[in-house]
């Protein structure tokens, strides 16, 4: 399974961000959602690939700030 997901780790990080954030916004995500999914996942590749860098991001972005 771990060599499954580094085979691909983009499909992954989109994945878990787009879970994180239906989680934190308590509501399904929808097409206007998409940036931002891609945003935290690039986010998290780029810090270290922690689930504190995307908690830490989700919490400061647009969408959670206007919920």
């Amino acid at each position: 399974l771990r060599d499954a997901l580094a085979a691909r780790e983009d499909l992954f990080l989109r994945c878990l961000s787009g879970k994180v954030l239906t989680y934190a916004l308590g509501r399904e995500l929808g097409l206007a959602d998409a940036p931002a999914v891609e945003a935290a996942a690039r986010h998290v590749a780029a810090n270290g690939r922690t689930l504190r860098s995307l908690i830490k991001y989700v919490a400061a972005s647009e969408p959670f700030r206007t919920k």
